[in-house]
């Protein structure tokens, strides 16, 4: 799939270094059980991780997460693009951001 940077992930969403290992885990195609178990960790754990890791990036499911994510794969983008496409999804269908697509 690519190389995601955790500078990037850390830098864009202000995710913490464990939330970085799951995401990267997720990112690359394991599971949740499998990410947890590699990471040593208990799966509720790991539930818990990525519901903070949604918040912080504003989506919901994981595969939306890993969409987002496949959007950017190093060195496609910048941490600074990584943010500012974040918000933009966040700010998706409000009428600042659909006036500014009509120009």
């Amino acid at each position: 799939m690519g190389l995601l940077s955790e500078h990037q992930l850390k830098t864009a969403f202000g995710l913490t270094a464990s939330e970085i290992l799951l995401t990267l885990r997720l990112f690359g195609g394991e599971t949740l059980r499998e990410a947890a178990r590699a990471l040593g960790i208990s799966y509720e754990t790991a539930r818990t991780k990525l519901k903070f890791i949604f918040q912080k990036t504003g989506t919901r499911r994981q595969a939306e997460l890993i969409l987002l994510l496949a959007r950017y794969r190093a060195p496609a983008k910048s941490a600074r693009r990584m943010a500012a496409d974040r918000d933009g999804v966040k700010r998706r269908g409000s009428a600042s951001t659909n006036a500014s697509r009509r120009r």
